[in-house]
């Protein structure tokens, strides 16, 4: 049983919200919240050590320092004990699927009654969460992670380059790739992505939120 829960949350009004739901619902269990990622990186660490056990870490997508996807995987990759769960605004199916293929065990959209968030939460702290659940504005609904968006790390590097302006060869130079391997990265990520040239591209990024600091 997981004793602590960690909210990365950056709208005031919000985390306060679920900060006292959490309190009201889980009164034997600790809960603190901080308002970007870096703050809440480090109170995950803090909660690990003191409770000796992962805590639940919530994580909302639109964060100051980094959003979206990108915010997903890094939590997931750098806490792969901590059940991860996404609180969102969004009902995106591509983000909500890819967030879910990153690592987390469930996406809540904010809208959802606070009921249905608590009974996961509850699943949550208990290891019985299943994997892949996403509880929508609606309600529950299913998902398939066939339609998750899968970029390698290199592959974001790439993206984030793609994003900037920067051509095949600047890539290349960049991160000490030959232009033929550059040049096949970015037809992968266009594919991924399902768009046809650069402009699409960095819609298709921003809308998802796989570069940092997007919000």
């Amino acid at each position: 049983m997981k004793s602590a829960f960690v909210i990365i949350e950056d709208h005031p009004l919000y985390r306060e919200a679920l900060l006292g739901l959490l309190r009201t619902s889980f009164p034997n269990h600790k809960v603190r919240a901080e308002p970007n990622l870096e703050y809440g990186c480090r109170a995950i660490i803090e909660e690990n050590k003191r409770s000796k056990s992962p805590c639940v870490a919530l994580l909302d997508l639109t964060l100051p320092d980094v959003s979206g996807i990108a915010a997903a995987y890094r939590v997931a990759e750098q806490f792969p004990e901590n059940p991860l769960v996404i609180v969102s605004a969004s009902d995106d199916y591509l983000q909500v699927t890819s967030c879910l293929d990153a690592g987390a065990r469930l996406f809540v959209n904010k809208s959802a009654p606070p009921d249905r968030i608590v009974e996961a939460l509850k699943q949550a702290i208990d290891d019985d969460l299943p994997s892949a659940r996403w509880i929508s504005a609606e309600g529950p609904r299913s998902v398939d992670l066939r339609h998750a968006i899968r970029l390698t790390d290199r592959q974001r590097d790439v993206l984030r380059l793609v994003c900037e302006g920067k051509t095949n060869r600047e890539i290349a130079e960049e991160l000490n790739l030959a232009e033929i391997t550059a040049k096949a990265h970015v037809s992968a990520i266009f594919r991924e992505l399902k768009v046809v040239n650069r402009t699409q591209a960095l819609l298709a990024a921003q809308r998802l939120g796989f570069l940092v600091g997007d919000s």
